[in-house]
């Protein structure tokens, strides 16, 4: 920071290889994600990415500095729909399903029986409910919620890019904010998830849901109340849906 206390930016560095392997990918997602104007205003910039000592550092800018709220705003939606319009494709319903279940036979035996048997019902009514539908997609950030952004006068400013991905089902960034609000903050809020069909978007949080066990799993994270609110609401939704 400057002698009167501004930031200038933050460093990054890693305390095990996994954790290195994690910003090595934010480093180079920021570097992709700065290629697109519309979303600079919404993202650190990567001032300094490069191997120190036996790890890899990232020193990237600061925001705005003031904490982003809890609950979804048009701030929110604005920066969303920028990230849905600078990479959007669409693919086959079939094939996002696939995706989700190869992820999901590496990692559900490591959740149990009771989870591996409702993991595969959702994937079943999934695979049932996109066959022969376009699933839009594009960028993700994949830890989309509140401790992650700040807020500036106009804008949302956006960090910890380190779960992003270039091609995930448009909409799965809401589920995540919501599902981390309402399991980590204990603030419901209520089910208000986002529909385009609302056929199509239930068999996209069940898929979510499923995606997002594996990568806390995936990230070494223990059995939380986050994969537990996951199992649950996962669980309510399939017998809604029945």
């Amino acid at each position: 920071m400057r002698p009167g206390g501004e930031v200038l930016g933050y460093i990054k560095f890693p305390l095990n290889q996994a954790a290195g392997q994690r910003i090595r990918h934010e480093a180079a997602m920021l570097e992709g994600l700065w290629k697109h104007p519309e979303l600079r205003p919404h993202l650190p910039r990567a001032l300094h990415a490069g191997v120190w000592e036996d790890g890899y550092i990232l020193f990237q800018s600061g925001g705005p500095g003031v904490p982003g709220q809890i609950q979804l705003g048009p701030a929110h939606h604005r920066f969303l729909r920028h990230l849905g319009d600078a990479r959007r494709t669409e693919r086959a319903g079939g094939e996002v399903v696939e995706r989700t279940a190869a992820r999901w036979r590496a990692m559900a035996p490591r959740l149990g029986t009771e989870w591996q048997a409702l993991g595969d019902e959702a994937l079943r009514r999934a695979s049932a409910s996109l066959s022969g539908s376009q699933v839009p997609c594009g960028i993700m950030h994949g830890d989309f919620a509140p401790w992650n952004t700040q807020c500036g006068s106009d804008r949302l400013f956006v960090y910890d890019w380190e779960s992003a991905e270039w091609d995930a089902p448009l909409g799965w960034d809401i589920f995540h904010f919501q599902a981390q609000v309402a399991s980590l903050l204990n603030r419901r809020i209520g089910n208000a998830w986002p529909a385009v069909d609302e056929v199509q978007a239930r068999a996209s949080l069940w898929l979510y849901l499923l995606h997002s066990a594996c990568a806390g799993l995936d990230e070494e994270s223990p059995v939380s109340r986050g994969l537990d609110f996951r199992r649950e609401l996962l669980l309510s939704e399939l017998r809604r849906d029945s």
